[in-house]
């Protein structure tokens, strides 16, 4: 099983690199006597990940469905979320923040078209 799926069947392979960081939805200042005050609505994730040595028709799949939706809201799951792509997706913005053409060999196979991208998921 993947680390990262989009729309429930669409498998991310080789996950190498993940980073997450917590999106605070809210606003915080000082008053004129030094307190911090913040009013905190939720916190919504963003995630980048680093898929490396993908075969050309992996990178197809990913990219036309990133297209085909205009890079709006799909579903994504992720590993951590638990349960499984079908039934515990959520909806986020996935963009392609590096795409990276790479030769490589797999499974005794050589890949003159293979790429590494990195995905940036923002969590609806």
């Amino acid at each position: 099983m993947s680390v990262v799926v989009i729309n429930q069947d669409i498998e991310v392979p080789n996950v190498y690199e993940q980073d997450i960081d917590p999106d605070i939805i809210g606003d915080s200042d000082r008053t004129a006597l030094g307190t911090l005050r913040s009013d905190v609505v939720t916190a919504k994730d963003e995630w980048v990940f680093e898929a490396r040595y993908l075969t050309y028709s992996e990178y197809v799949d990913i990219k036309s469905h990133l297209q085909s939706v205009n890079y709006t809201a799909t579903d994504f799951w992720y590993d951590e979320f638990g349960g499984d792509a079908s039934t515990d997706s959520i909806q986020a913005k996935i963009e392609i923040i590096g795409d990276e053409r790479v030769q490589f060999r797999r499974n005794g196979t050589f890949h003159s078209d293979g790429r590494n991208l990195t995905l940036e998921v923002i969590e609806k």
